[in-house]
């Protein structure tokens, strides 16, 4: 890692703070400000906590996968004086709540159907 220099302002910038043959374990791509690092296997504990420091070397941090939200895990690194790492996270919270609050009022819903359906009959 070289000496901070503030927050990166592009993709490349991200990169660069990498080894060279980071693309062999990261995709990297920029959406709404921020460069977001997706592992393309398993990383193993090693290989992500080398990641993850210098993802929060450059201000970034990790975002946990949520299958049934459909949030694959990632890193993320805010660009300077574009996005907001705290609203995407935000985001994708809200996100995760909703689904899962929907996924349990379809459950209830059917359980309700079905319990009522019994008593008719």
């Amino acid at each position: 890692m070289s000496e901070s220099k503030g927050k990166p302002k592009t993709l490349e910038d991200v990169k660069g703070e990498f080894a060279e043959d980071i693309e062999e374990f990261l995709e990297f791509v920029e959406t709404d400000g921020i460069v977001v690092l997706t592992p393309k296997a398993w990383l193993g504990s090693s290989a992500f906590n080398e990641f993850i420091a210098i993802v929060k070397f450059l201000g970034g941090d990790y975002i946990s996968g949520d299958k049934k939200a459909g949030i694959k895990a990632h890193f993320e690194v805010p660009l300077e004086g574009k996005g907001s790492k705290p609203i995407k996270v935000a985001k994708d919270q809200a996100r995760h709540i909703l689904n899962t609050f929907r996924a349990d009022v379809e459950a209830l819903v059917s359980k309700t159907i079905k319990e009522l359906e019994e008593l008719t009959k």
